[in-house]
């Protein structure tokens, strides 16, 4: 479904699989030691290991990341908080990409610059931008990003770890069968419990250590600001009832209120503006009925028309 909608609009498309965060059968991961001492001890078994890299941990952007998660809990506004958020994700975003696929450019301000690179043997593309600026493209003698790159997954290992113990260890562990899992992504899972409210709340209580509940509002039985702002301590959005339709990964609807009509709404593989007239009811409607989520209207009346305005099809979602 995105693969389509992504080359109607002649956008690039990401293929390859994607890793999610589940104890099932996996093939051709790399994981980091740690991460996996933790999933042999919930019963995983290694059946086949490729090679390993030794290497030596030094916490060179800790002052940053750290500086970065202070400033975003000492933010004022919205923006600031999502800012200082973004910096840090970015930042590994980058060191886990593959650099050797980035051109290797310069811009050339002077007569002297030119003259310097366009004598290069490794020169691939000249162009004049204008008068003063000229921008030239080299071939890539060499990539240096090894180090860069298990840094990154040093810390999507960690950040999945977390994840899986708050979940399998926390949650499933006080829970039980009672405990079932919506979705998850890398940091964060919505999960459903079936229980009265006095367990529920007794429950997390018992499980406390692993969550920062200072975002709760105040007179709230679990409101403590015990952990509040320690990484990795994951905070409760919701404790109400609620409404979750899935259509597929990464592809959920959930409606705490139902005044809200769709408050968390992600959709990923379909374009923004289409995606911001979705509703809650939408979703609800492709899951219970079938069919296919449409392009809506400013009004989030269907559209119609070609096929080409719809994404979506049936593919036996999920309903909580």
């Amino acid at each position: 479904m995105q693969e389509k909608v992504f080359k109607d609009r002649d956008k690039v498309f990401s293929e390859g699989e994607r890793v999610l965060n589940t104890l099932y059968d996996k093939k051709g991961g790399v994981y980091y030691i740690r991460f996996l001492q933790w999933m042999l001890s919930h019963g995983v078994r290694v059946t086949k290991r490729h090679c390993g890299v030794r290497f030596r941990e030094k916490e060179i952007c800790k002052s940053f990341a750290t500086f970065n998660v202070r400033a975003r809990h000492s933010a004022k506004t919205e923006f600031e908080a999502q800012a200082r958020k973004s910096l840090n994700n970015n930042l590994v975003g980058k060191m886990a990409s593959d650099s050797s696929s980035y051109p290797d450019a310069k811009f050339l301000f002077t007569s002297v610059e030119a003259k310097e690179h366009l004598a290069r043997r490794e020169l691939t593309d000249f162009t004049i931008i204008n008068e003063h600026c000229s921008l030239i493209k080299f071939r890539k003698q060499s990539v240096v990003d090894r180090n860069l790159r298990l840094i990154a997954l040093v810390v999507l290992s960690n950040a999945r770890q977390n994840l899986l113990t708050i979940y399998y260890d926390g949650l499933k562990a006080q829970f039980g069968e009672k405990c079932h899992h919506l979705f998850s992504q890398t940091d964060s899972v919505a999960a459903q419990i079936d229980v009265t409210r006095a367990e529920y709340l007794q429950g997390l209580k018992n499980i406390g250590h692993y969550f920062d509940f200072s975002n709760l509002p105040d007179g709230h039985e679990l409101r403590n600001d015990e952990n509040k702002g320690i990484p990795g301590k994951m905070k409760l959005q919701s404790d109400h009832n609620l409404s979750f339709y899935s259509t597929g990964y990464n592809q959920y609807s959930v409606e705490v209120d139902p005044a809200s009509e769709g408050k968390d709404i992600k959709a990923g593989g379909i374009p923004k503006s289409e995606a911001k007239r979705l509703r809650h009811s939408h979703y609800r409607k492709l899951v219970e009925e079938g069919g296919q989520l449409d392009s809506y209207d400013s009004k989030g009346k269907p559209r119609g028309g070609s096929s080409g305005d719809h994404w979506g099809q049936s593919l036996g979602p999920r309903k909580r």
